[in-house]
């Protein structure tokens, strides 16, 4: 599976880039973790086939730590 993270920055710029998520599973439920380390990025959205490549979708928009790291965790049916 290759997904997109898209980063919204201040000015408005988007980048794209492939990453590889963390995922475990559990009963047919996948537990995905993904994580981009930005601190500048102003917003960050993960995009792909599964949310038809909205790069602006709330659910779909990574939480930023203290440290700048982007991190959005998804279950995701098979």
């Amino acid at each position: 599976m290759v997904l997109t993270i898209t980063v919204m920055m201040i000015p408005a710029m988007t980048f794209k880039l492939s990453a590889a998520p963390t995922v475990s599973e559990q009963d047919g439920v996948y537990n995905v973790t993904f994580k981009y380390t930005n601190p500048d990025a102003a917003a960050v959205y993960v995009a792909g086939d599964f949310n038809s490549w909205s790069n602006s979708a709330e659910d779909w928009k990574m939480v930023k730590n203290e440290s700048g790291e982007w991190i959005l965790n998804k279950q995701m049916a098979s």
